[in-house]
């Protein structure tokens, strides 16, 4: 549901947990298609939303649990005209695939999360706890209690993420696509910054440019086109945290200029390049 009124707030917190992003959303704003690269788990806290996941077509509504795996293309539409406030965190995949080889599953390193909402009252208390555990930065602490919270943080992150392994997981791709489809997605996903021509793609494949652009659309739920823009955003996002400025983020990553790269970077993360990486950086 579109509002008259645009409402969209945005908090993104410093993280005591290294490989993983916090923050808070309030908004009516209805997302666009895309993906993440990373694991990402959240709590409706007002609100509802109706979203596109990997397993068809979902609802959630306050106390619910969101969850999204990487790649995994999905929206986000409000349900009523005073929009939704939920608090997210976002993992890196190698924080779980460390767990789940600790664990000694046999899919440490293929791991879907099975449930983009879930009504799971131990995992709600486990993401509330960590939430408030990451998101502890108390400025012009001592280094002893800074590393004393970390600690902590890390501690609850395991619990939670052990938690999440053995509820809500398991080794199943999202959604199998064709060798077609598959070779295409690699290609773009391997060389974002050299951008193929349709033509050349479709040629690499021995098929029709625009049953290229149906059967990827179909398996994918973006084009090519757009998912390589996904590929080369999560390009910009991971060099923001690694402290580069944005506009050398924007030519690292393939963009023409900041403000190509910055309206699309928006438009995703509901944040500006800049304050994404001054408060991601921050560990």
């Amino acid at each position: 549901m579109e509002s008259d009124v645009s409402k969209h707030q945005i908090s993104m917190h410093p993280s005591l947990l290294a490989g993983a992003q916090a923050m808070v959303v309030d908004s009516n704003r209805h997302y666009p298609r895309h993906s993440h690269d990373q694991y990402g788990i959240g709590l409706i806290h007002r609100g509802a939303q109706r979203s596109a996941s990997g397993f068809g077509r979902v609802e959630a509504g306050p106390g619910e649990l969101i969850m999204v795996n990487p790649g995994e293309v999905h929206d986000g539409v409000p349900l009523a005209e005073e929009g939704r406030q939920w608090s997210m965190l976002y993992f890196e995949p190698s924080l779980l695939h460390e767990l789940a080889s600790e664990l000694e599953l046999p899919f440490s390193a293929e791991i879907s999360l099975v449930r983009p909402v879930a009504q799971d009252q131990q995992l709600r208390q486990h993401f509330v706890r960590l939430f408030r555990r990451v998101t502890c930065v108390r400025q012009g602490q001592q280094t002893q209690v800074d590393e004393a919270a970390r600690l902590a943080a890390e501690e609850c992150a395991v619990t939670t993420l052990v938690y999440l392994l053995s509820h809500h997981s398991q080794a199943r791709p999202l959604m199998p696509v064709s060798a077609t489809v598959e070779r295409v997605r690699q290609r773009l996903a391997d060389e974002p910054l050299q951008a193929p021509s349709l033509q050349e793609l479709a040629a690499m494949v021995g098929v029709s440019r625009f049953n290229l652009i149906r059967s990827f659309n179909k398996a994918l739920g973006l084009s090519p086109h757009a998912y390589l823009l996904q590929q080369r955003l999560h390009l910009a996002r991971r060099l923001l945290l690694q402290g580069h400025k944005p506009v050398d983020a924007a030519l690292q990553a393939g963009f023409a200029d900041q403000s190509h790269m910055t309206r699309l970077f928006r438009r995703q993360y509901g944040i500006t390049p800049g304050l994404y990486g001054q408060i991601g950086s921050q560990h």
